[in-house]
C-alpha cells in the first residue's frame, strides 16, 4: 500500500498520463474499430484520461506537491489563465462558436486539455521519471504504428496503390465519417521515425537493439507516407537535420557535417532522377508537397493562408488583448500557435507565452553542450515534432500533447535546480 503513495508511483503515473495523451488516442481508436464501438471508444479514452489525471491530482495532494511552484512555470500558468478567460468570455458571453462543436463539449474539453492538466503538471514536473517516460514513449509509439499498419494491410492489402491516397480509419459500421484522420497516421509515423533516428545517432550501446531501431524507422516512415500530410514530412526532415547538426557539433567536425549534407543531397537527387516526377506524384504525400510548391510559385492561396491572414488581421484590430479565440474566416483555429496567441490574447498574452517558448528553445540549445541519454532524447524528439506541427496545424486549446511535451523538455532541462515559489 505504501508504494501507491510513493514518489516513484506518482512519477510513473505522471509519465503514463503523458504517454496516454501522446500515444493513447490512435491505440484506442484502433481497438474501437476492431471491437465495433467506434466513437464510443473515443469517449471511453477521454474519460479514462480524466480519471487518470484526477488520480494524479490526488497523489499530488497526498504527497504535498502543490505547496511549491517552480518559478519557470509561472508564465505558462498565467498565460493558460488568460486564454481560459478568453474562451469563457467568447463562448458564454459573446456566443462565439468553435467551428461546429457544441459549447459544452468545447468548454469541457478545453478545461481538461489546458487548464487542469497544465496546472497539475506545472507542480509535478520535478517528480517525473524522464527515463521511464522516454522508454515507454518509444514502446507505445511502436505499438501504435504496428496496430495502424496492421489495419491498413488488413483493410487494403499492401501494394504501391495504398500510397496513392490518404489513409483513414473508418467507422466499423461503414457510416459516414472516420475515427482517425490522415494527419494522425502521419504524425505517429513521424514521431516513431524521429525517435528511431535519435537512437541510431546517439545510442552508443545499441548492439542487437540497432536492428530494432532500423525496423522501427522503416515502420514509422511507411506510416508517415500513408498519412500523406505535407507538414509531418517536412518536419521530419527538420528533425533529422537538427539531430545531424547536434551529432556533428558535439564531434566538432565540420567535415562530417558537410559529408552528411552532401550525401543526403546526392541521395535525394538520385532518387528524384531515378524514380521520376510522375512516380513521385503518384505517392500522395509527395504529390501534396509538389502541389504546395506549385501553388506558392503560382501565388495560389490555400484555405490555410486565408486563416493565417484572418488571424493576423484580427490581431491588428485589437493588438493589446486580442480579438477572439477563433478566426472570423471559418470560425476555426488559426493553424499556427503564434498567430493564435496574438489573435486570441494580443500582446499581453504573447508576453507570457514568449517566456514559455524561450525556455523551450533554451532547452533545445543546451542539447549541443549536454549529453542527454537517448531515452530522454526521445522526449525531446517528440516535442520538436509536436511543436513544428503546431506551426501549421495545431491549436492551443485541443492539443494537450503540445503543452505537456514542451513542459517536459523544459522541466528536464532545468535539472531540478530551480527555485520555487512557496504557496503555504
Amino acid at each position: 500500500m505504501s508504494f501507491l503513495f510513493s514518489n516513484k508511483h506518482l512519477s510513473h503515473i505522471a509519465s503514463i498520463y503523458i504517454i496516454s495523451i501522446i500515444c493513447g488516442f490512435p491505440i484506442s481508436a484502433f481497438w474501437s474499430v476492431m471491437i465495433g464501438i467506434d466513437s464510443m471508444g473515443s469517449y471511453i479514452y477521454r474519460v479514462l484520461c480524466i480519471l487518470l489525471l484526477a488520480y494524479l491530482f490526488f497523489l499530488g495532494i497526498l504527497q504535498k506537491k502543490f505547496t511549491k511552484l517552480p518559478r519557470y512555470t509561472l508564465p505558462i500558468l498565467i498565460f493558460s489563465f488568460i486564454i481560459y478567460v478568453r474562451v469563457m468570455v467568447d463562448v458564454l458571453v459573446r456566443g462565439i462558436k468553435f467551428y461546429e462543436q457544441e459549447d459544452s463539449f468545447f468548454i469541457l474539453f478545453f478545461i481538461h486539455n489546458t487548464i487542469s492538466a497544465v496546472f497539475i503538471f506545472c507542480f509535478l514536473l520535478e517528480s517525473i521519471d524522464f527515463s521511464f517516460l522516454g522508454k515507454w514513449l518509444f514502446i507505445s509509439l511502436l505499438i501504435s504504428n504496428l496496430q495502424l499498419l496492421y489495419y491498413v494491410i488488413n483493410e487494403f492489402g499492401f501494394s504501391p496503390a495504398i500510397f496513392q491516397t490518404r489513409i483513414v480509419v473508418n467507422k466499423s459500421d461503414e457510416t459516414e465519417g472516420f475515427i482517425l484522420n490522415p494527419i494522425t497516421f502521419a504524425l505517429v509515423g513521424q514521431q516513431l521515425t524521429a525517435i528511431s533516428i535519435g537512437h541510431l545517432l546517439f545510442n552508443k550501446d545499441l548492439k542487437v537493439k540497432k536492428y530494432l531501431y532500423y525496423i522501427s524507422f522503416v515502420i514509422g516512415f511507411i506510416l508517415l507516407l500513408l498519412g500523406g500530410s505535407r507538414g509531418p514530412i517536412l518536419n521530419m526532415i527538420l528533425v533529422i537535420s537538427f539531430f545531424l547538426f547536434v551529432k556533428n557539433f558535439k564531434a566538432k567536425s565540420l567535415k562530417n557535417l558537410l559529408k552528411y549534407l552532401a550525401t543526403t543531397t546526392i541521395i535525394i537527387a538520385a532518387l528524384i532522377i531515378f524514380i521520376g516526377n510522375e512516380t513521385l506524384e503518384n505517392i500522395e504525400a509527395f504529390r501534396r508537397v509538389i502541389t504546395t510548391i506549385d501553388n506558392i510559385n503560382n501565388t495560389d492561396n490555400e484555405e490555410r493562408v486565408f486563416e493565417y491572414s484572418a488571424a493576423w488581421s484580427q490581431f491588428l484590430q485589437s493588438p493589446l488583448i486580442g480579438d477572439q479565440f477563433v478566426n472570423n474566416f471559418d470560425s476555426y483555429h488559426a493553424h499556427n500557435i503564434f498567430l493564435e496567441v496574438l489573435m486570441a490574447t494580443g500582446l499581453i498574452g504573447a508576453f507570457f507565452f514568449f517566456f514559455f517558448i524561450r525556455d523551450y528553445f533554451k532547452a533545445l540549445y543546451k542539447v549541443l553542450f549536454v549529453d542527454i541519454p537517448p531515452s530522454i532524447l526521445s522526449v525531446y524528439a517528440l516535442s520538436i515534432t509536436i511543436f513544428l506541427l503546431g506551426l501549421t496545424s495545431g491549436t492551443l486549446y485541443l492539443n494537450l500533447d503540445l503543452w505537456l511535451s514542451l513542459l517536459a523538455v523544459i522541466g528536464y532541462s532545468k535539472s531540478y535546480q530551480q527555485n520555487s515559489f512557496p504557496l503555504t
